[in-house]
């Protein structure tokens, strides 16, 4: 070793057989030693905002959105790929998810607003075509109404009940008769 102009430089002993080619792979090796990437050149503002948006359940679309990055390409190259498999495992759970029941059963439908007089309308027997120009629908819109297994059963209630009103109002009625007593 030997004192250099501020401090000890090493010097390698180059005497013994070998040391020549040691030297030169040992130099090499350091030369050309890959560099291990920090903490923070791995991870960019994008990742950041993009942990968030996953996290909180957002898939690809949302990904894009949050950080405003054009294409799924461009994400690619600028967000860490464990993060956007992720976010494509977020859009995966989103598809996988049932559509609620009532969706899946029978589609809404679109202009006709159903009420309780309708019901009863029907009930009594008015026909469909005069009951759909009157609710703006088409007649056949009813037809597939009346056809929820639901709307048949409130049909034959509201029957029952329309019955059953009939026979109340007509019960004093028939009892006048019976006593012989005139109508009034």
């Amino acid at each position: 070793m030997r004192r250099g102009g501020g401090g000890w430089l090493y010097k390698p002993n180059l005497s013994s057989p070998g040391a020549k080619k040691r030297a030169y792979a040992t130099w090499l090796h350091n030369r050309y030693q890959p560099q291990l990437p920090l903490a923070s050149d791995l991870h960019s503002t994008y990742d950041q905002e993009a942990v968030q948006v996953v996290a909180a359940g957002g898939g690809t679309q949302a990904l894009l959105a949050a950080t405003e990055l054009p294409t799924l390409e461009s994400a690619a190259a600028q967000i860490d790929p464990v993060i956007l498999a992720r976010a494509f495992d977020n859009d995966a759970l989103e598809r996988a998810q049932p559509q609620p029941v009532t969706l899946t059963r029978r589609p809404r439908l679109r202009r006709l607003l159903p009420d309780a007089e309708l019901l009863r309308r029907r009930a009594t027997g008015e026909p469909l075509r005069t009951l759909a120009s009157d609710y703006a629908v088409a007649h056949t819109t009813l037809v597939r109404f009346f056809a929820h297994p639901e709307i048949k059963q409130q049909l034959r209630q509201t029957a029952q009940q329309l019955r059953a009103e009939r026979r109340a109002r007509a019960a004093p009625r028939s009892a006048k008769r019976k006593a012989g007593l005139p109508r009034a």
